[in-house]
């Protein structure tokens, strides 16, 4: 029986990275592929070995945005539980069937938040060794949508389309908003100590935040979305001190406003 689905959101122009070793078969796995592509292009066609593999299924579409495409992804799955993937993700039977016996285990854990290496099996942050609630973690824990696995349900919120690389104007940001929005949900989730996948690359797009204007405007807009509006903005001035000098007045700029775009937006996100 299917029980899992792993969420692999691409670009057309990414197809040819993809290698079938990322996705082993699995017991009650299967893989589901969105790929967008220029609204103006002819519909992308997968890569042969997964036009033969059994236990996946491939959809375009169309537009850009991680968000939409994490969306459409969902949208998408059939099967009760699913993991968020990117395409430079790399999987075990192991890592996968261990993610559904959490969730059998677990049953009334909306939101599993597990742990990536790199290529090496070395880990991308420092974890925790024990489990915790996500509404009960310690200071500076942030969770990347690639440790992210999922209980499908009505209440699951979708990610706000604001965010993400190739939005608008907020370039990361948006599995803190999906978390916060989970959360003032109701939903439950907790942090597990165990791998559930290996990344090409371990630096998240919030590394970014010296070279890239839109991470900038994503970390005020996170703020802006998660807090009430004064306590987001003392938050925005207190990470002052922690930004290399010569880059502060720029730095705080970008932040304010991409908190003053949250303010002055709705949330784009399908319900």
């Amino acid at each position: 029986m299917e029980r899992l689905s792993v969420l692999v959101c691409t670009m057309s122009d990414r197809l040819d990275t993809l290698r079938p070793e990322q996705y082993p078969t699995a017991d009650g796995v299967v893989y589901v592929f969105s790929c967008q592509c220029p609204a103006s292009a002819a519909a992308p066609q997968p890569p042969r070995w997964l036009q033969e593999r059994p236990d996946a299924s491939f959809q375009p579409l169309p537009g850009r945005g991680l968000s939409a495409n994490r969306n459409h992804a969902l949208g998408l799955c059939r099967t009760e539980l699913a993991v968020i993937a990117d395409d430079d993700v790399t999987y075990t039977a192991a890592g996968l069937e261990g993610a559904i016996a959490v969730f059998d285990k677990h049953p009334d854990v909306d939101i599993a938040c597990f742990q990536a290496t790199d290529m090496r099996g070395k880990p991308i942050k420092a974890y925790a060794d024990a489990p915790f609630e996500y509404a009960k973690r310690p200071r500076g824990t942030y969770f990347t949508s690639i440790e992210l696995a999922l209980r499908l349900s009505p209440a699951l919120p979708r990610f706000d389309e604001r965010f993400g690389l190739g939005s608008e104007r907020l370039g990361c940001g948006e599995e803190e908003v999906f978390l916060c929005d989970a959360c003032r949900g109701g939903l439950r989730i907790v942090y597990f100590p165990i791998v559930l996948c290996a990344t090409d690359n371990p630096h998240t797009t919030g590394h970014k935040f010296y070279e890239e204007a839109a991470v900038r405007r994503a970390k005020g807009g996170v703020l802006a979305y998660c807090y009430p509006a004064l306590p987001a903005l003392l938050r925005i001035l207190r990470h002052a001190p922690l930004i290399r000098r010569g880059r502060r007045l720029r730095s705080l700029a970008d932040m304010l406003a991409g908190a003053a775009y949250i303010w002055k937006t709705r949330a784009k996100t399908p319900r």
